[in-house]
């Protein structure tokens, strides 16, 4: 198997523009003569690449993407949630755990988002979205699975 890293062109370039099409989206990016791998420019024109871009800040740092940084505030909140008493005894009172724990509301959250570890929320939009809504009756005072003239 081929190693990535020691076959990838690395370079540091600057996004200039997007075209889209119906068919896809062009990327227009520039880069300084000293950059431009010598190989990469005796590469046929229509060449297929796989490309990773990470953007860098002013201070040389790695500036996460929105969304990253997004569903990182998910799976803080997951955790947080977990340990709020209140979210424990809406699951408690919910049917969806049996104790007043950390670790029970924890379990019935991943078996309600049907995950194996709350990294997931992160990592799965769909799994995210279900979250959010979790979250979003539970900040409402409702309980899960029960019509509003069924709960007190």
């Amino acid at each position: 198997m081929v190693d990535i890293r020691q076959s990838a062109y690395k370079f540091e370039c600057i996004f200039q523009s997007m075209r889209k099409t119906k068919e896809h989206i062009s990327l227009t990016v520039s880069l300084h003569p000293n950059e431009v791998p010598r190989d990469l420019l005796a590469d046929p024109i229509g060449s297929r690449y796989m490309a990773a871009l990470v953007r860098l800040g002013d201070d040389e740092e790695i500036i996460p993407p929105r969304i990253q940084m997004e569903n990182s505030r998910l799976v803080q909140a997951a955790g947080m949630l977990c340990r709020d008493e209140k979210f424990q005894q809406w699951l408690v009172d919910s049917g969806c755990a049996t104790e007043l724990n950390e670790e029970a509301a924890g379990s019935a959250l991943r078996r309600l988002l049907c995950i194996d570890s709350r990294r997931q929320i992160g990592e799965e939009e769909q799994t995210a979205e279900h979250f959010k809504q979790i979250k979003e009756v539970f900040e409402s005072g409702k309980l899960m699975g029960k019509k509003e003239d069924e709960s007190e």
